[in-house]
């Protein structure tokens, strides 16, 4: 083979090398010897098959090994943060702009201490932190409000449910009037039936189509959402509710005051 051929057999493999092996490009990878490197990584590459497949289909949620990874790193983080918070004349002017909140990280509990946290009920004896804040619209039958006083017995055995047994705070119940015409009792779409068991004596459950939107907002314990919607599901003057979570994941501040993510 002549030199020129040999030269052009080169230039050849050097371009489909970029094209499929994606190397970079710089002059000394037309080299023979990078060349015969290329046209043997297009011969001897295998096409995507059973083990990527595989791969893809592992499942998205963390292994222990990665919650625990996560829990070193974001205590090295807090850690971090203890040391660098004193003395630091940065952290001081970031302070006075209100980039860093103003608290005494040394004084904030450990993070197991809070993911494994068992609350009591009572929002007045359990901590502060650990809660999500969440919305929940109820309708409540007509015929169970008959008057103000019918509706503020109803709201206050509720607060109470929430503030001493699912250890809530910040609790606000506001009576909401009807989103179409504005009125104090809301028309809906379709009769609906009451929730709860059905009373004794009588043959089915009856239906409604008039009821009282009351919205609750209110921070909570994750784990105290399915007790309250199991409250609701057996209370009779309930025909409906939907519930909101609005907060996501504990990451700012205000939402969970003792980690201050």
């Amino acid at each position: 083979m002549s030199l020129a051929g040999a030269l052009s057999l080169c230039g050849f493999c050097g371009f489909f090398g970029l094209a499929f092996v994606g190397m970079p490009s710089q002059p000394g990878l037309r080299s023979p010897l990078l060349c015969e490197e290329a046209a043997a990584s297009l011969v001897t590459r295998h096409a995507r098959g059973p083990k990527v497949n595989a791969r893809r289909s592992v499942s998205p949620f963390y292994s222990n090994e990665d919650r625990e990874r996560l829990a070193r790193l974001r205590q090295e983080k807090r850690e971090y943060a203890r040391e660098f918070s004193q003395n630091s004349t940065w952290v001081r002017e970031q302070t006075k702009m209100g980039n860093i909140p103003q608290a005494d990280l040394t004084k904030l509990p450990a993070l197991q201490d809070i993911y494994d946290r068992k609350f009591t009920g009572d929002a007045d004896v359990d901590p502060i932190g650990g809660r999500k804040r969440y919305l929940y619209y109820i309708m409540f039958k007509q015929p169970a409000i008959p008057n103000a006083v019918a509706m503020k017995k109803i709201v206050a055995d509720y607060w109470y449910f929430l503030k001493k047994k699912m250890s809530c705070r910040d609790i606000k119940i506001t009576p909401r009037k009807s989103p179409v015409d504005n009125f104090p009792v809301t028309t809906l779409e379709y009769e609906m039936k009451e929730y709860g068991e059905i009373p004794r004596g009588q043959m089915g459950k009856n239906k409604y189509q008039k009821a009282y939107m009351v919205e609750f907002k209110f921070k909570a314990p994750v784990s105290a959402t399915q007790y309250i919607q199991k409250k609701l599901y057996s209370d009779n003057n309930v025909i409906r509710f939907m519930a909101l979570s609005l907060t996501r994941s504990f990451t700012h501040v205000g939402e969970d005051n003792e980690l201050l993510l």
